[in-house]
């Protein structure tokens, strides 16, 4: 635009700068815009990929706490991390005595590729 402002230049000079200053200025417009849904798009597919796999992973969660109380005769468990809308505990005072969280975890975590230490990888690779 300030090349299109010269007045060192001819009027049509000027014009010719204006136009192709407008142009490029409609172009950038566009672009942000086809960016801007690109974002909004790509948001949108990976909050819902992240549901799903939230939702996958609750899912299994439920399934071996349900299995698990069916198979104690439990009639209520209770989420101990749980917090109301509020942000406050749901659970007041739990002394540990019925926990079954390790055992869930054990056996959710039965299927789970073992790792090894960060010393031991650091060994096994001045090895090779």
């Amino acid at each position: 635009m300030t090349s299109a402002n010269d007045s060192a230049v001819s009027a049509d000079e000027r014009a010719k700068r204006k136009k192709n200053a407008e142009a490029k200025a409609l172009e950038i417009r566009e672009s942000e815009q086809t960016i801007e849904g690109f974002r909004r798009q790509a948001g949108a597919t990976l909050d819902e990929k992240k549901r799903q796999m939230r939702d996958k992973i609750l899912g299994e969660i439920r399934t071996a706490i349900n299995a698990k109380a069916k198979a104690a005769g439990y009639s209520i468990v209770f989420d101990a991390a749980a917090d109301s809308v509020n942000a406050t505990p749901v659970l007041i005072y739990n002394n540990g005595e019925n926990d079954i969280t390790d055992e869930i975890l054990a056996q959710l975590n039965v299927s789970a590729p073992v790792t090894l230490p960060k010393a031991a990888e650091k060994t096994d690779a001045k090895k090779k």
